[in-house]
C-alpha cells in the first residue's frame, strides 16, 4: 500500500471513530429529568391581566414552547401587549433539572430586565410551583408562580410579588394551546 493510501485510510478510519453514531441520542433508556416539563411545549395563546399599585391592565398573550437542549430543557417566549396600547411584556424562560439534586429550575428574564432562578416544584402532574426570593432596597421579596394545566390544552397561571410579606403584584391568566 502506498503512504498516501495509508495515510488517507487512517486519516477516513479517525474521522468515522469520531463521528456521532446515528440515532445514538434517540437510543436513550430513559427520559432526560426535565421531561416533566415538556406538557409546556407547544403554541399557546390567551388572555391576562396584571394587578400593581392599584392598577390593572388586560393582556393578550402568545407563548411558544419547545424542547432544548437535546430535551434537557423546555425554553419558551411568551409576548404580550396591553389592550390599552402602552405595555409590552416580553419573556424568555428557561425550564430544567439539576440532575444531580433532583431540584427543578425556571431561569426567565423579562423585558424590564429582571432575571429570576425559580425553584420549581411539581405538584402532581398537572401543577407546578415555583417560588424566587430576593432582596430589594433592603427589603425581603418574594415571587411565587403556580401554573396549572386543567385540561390538555389549558393553562391558567398565577404569580404573586410580596414585599415584606404583603403582596404587591398580581399577574394571573389562562392561555390555550393551539388556538
Amino acid at each position: 500500500m502506498h503512504t498516501v493510501t495509508r495515510l488517507f485510510a487512517a486519516i477516513a478510519l479517525t474521522l468515522f471513530a469520531c463521528l456521532p453514531q446515528a440515532g445514538a441520542a434517540e437510543e436513550t433508556t430513559t427520559a432526560p429529568p426535565a421531561a416533566g416539563y415538556y406538557v409546556l411545549t407547544g403554541d399557546w395563546k390567551g388572555a391576562g391581566s396584571v394587578r400593581e399599585n392599584g392598577q390593572q391592565s388586560q393582556f393578550d398573550l402568545h407563548m411558544q414552547c419547545q424542547k432544548a437542549s437535546q430535551g434537557w430543557a423546555v425554553l419558551c417566549t411568551m409576548n404580550g401587549h396591553d389592550r390599552a396600547g402602552k405595555q409590552v411584556l416580553a419573556e424568555t424562560d428557561l425550564f430544567g433539572v439539576d440532575p444531580l439534586t433532583g431540584t427543578g429550575h425556571w431561569y426567565a428574564v423579562t423585558n424590564t430586565g429582571d432575571t429570576h432562578d425559580h425553584v420549581v416544584h411539581w405538584k402532581g402532574p398537572h401543577t407546578l410551583q415555583a417560588r424566587y426570593t430576593w432582596r430589594q432596597e433592603g427589603k425581603p421579596m418574594e415571587e411565587r408562580i403556580v401554573l396549572h394545566l386543567s385540561a390538555a390544552n389549558s393553562l391558567e397561571f398565577r404569580s404573586v410579588t410580596s414585599e415584606n410579606g404583603h403582596e404587591v403584584s398580581v399577574f394571573s391568566g389562562t392561555l390555550q394551546r393551539g388556538s
